[in-house]
């Protein structure tokens, strides 16, 4: 699967009033932003392209329909963003805290979350193509009513995922560690391996009513 990289300017400026520009006018575009504290800024319809995010923390900030393109974040804390509603297209999320992140109802599409930690983040309803995450942290994470279409779980610890009502489309969970799975019956359209397979009988067997006697 190739999922497509963000498209930055060179020499990108450096914003030192990012969280003052997006109050005043709800956009951040063509910027460098490192080291800022945007922690619960609260913004609906706001935009952010071409711009590259270092060590920015935006924890529990309210941004619903926040549309991002082109956009680099890394090592960022986006703890308990609000980010219901919103679109994310050509994204690189990196070696980024997302904990309790709310992406429920967005779109993303070719969209890289690399090294995060993704714990209680919310995916209800959401429309996933093109998406990677690759080395990252799943616990507790919710893919309820979901739409993922080629989307890639490689070399992920995925300890506890809610999949019930999803619909897949070449969903590849083969080189990841799979624990407790709710909603298996959803994974049709999905690849596993021969050993997660193993692991993911007793799930289908309780999905089933299956009864196992030793």
């Amino acid at each position: 699967m190739k999922v497509l990289a963000p498209t930055l300017p060179p020499d990108l400026p450096v914003e030192l009033h990012a969280k003052r520009l997006l109050l005043d006018s709800e956009t951040l575009s063509d910027v460098s932003v490192r080291g800022q504290d945007l922690v619960g800024i609260k913004i609906k319809a706001a935009s952010i392209s071409e711009s590259r995010l270092e060590k920015v923390d935006a924890s529990e900030a309210h941004l619903e329909r926040l549309v991002v393109k082109d956009v680099v974040l890394e090592n960022c804390s986006l703890v308990a963003v609000n980010f219901t509603d919103s679109g994310w297209r050509y994204v690189q999320v990196s070696e980024s805290r997302c904990s309790g992140a709310q992406f429920q109802m967005s779109t993303l599409k070719d969209v890289v979350f690399k090294g995060c930690k993704l714990d209680l983040v919310n995916f209800r309803f959401a429309k996933l193509q093109n998406v990677l995450f690759q080395n990252c942290l799943l616990n507790d994470t919710d893919f309820y009513n979901a739409e993922l279409k080629n989307v890639v779980f490689d070399a992920c610890a995925i300890e506890k995922v809610e999949f019930s009502a999803a619909k897949m489309e070449k969903v590849d969970l083969s080189s990841s560690e799979l624990g407790i799975v709710r909603g298996i019956g959803s994974l049709k359209g999905a690849t596993v391996s021969s050993l997660q397979l193993v692991g993911l009988a007793p799930y289908l067997a309780q999905e089933i009513g299956m009864v196992i006697k030793d």
